[in-house]
């Protein structure tokens, strides 16, 4: 049987309710980015990410938009 790595495929990631999050993919292979999409969590805090734009490795970059303001970034 072939068993693959399903890495976080269809495991909810819990966030902050009270912070806003962008998400976007990162290729290590080539430095590209996923254009950043907006995180909108369950009332849980429960997300689940989008799928991966490929089956190759892909890096899951989360980035905290209130900290990023507060920073000047």
């Amino acid at each position: 049987t072939e068993t693959a790595f399903k890495g976080l495929r269809d495991l909810p990631i819990t966030i902050r309710p009270d912070e806003t999050f962008t998400a976007s993919w990162f290729d290590p292979r080539t430095g590209n980015r996923t254009a950043g999409s907006p995180v909108i969590a369950e009332t849980d805090g429960k997300w689940l990410p989008a799928g991966m734009p490929s089956r190759e490795d892909w890096v899951l970059v989360l980035e905290n938009i209130n900290e990023l303001t507060r920073l000047g970034n």
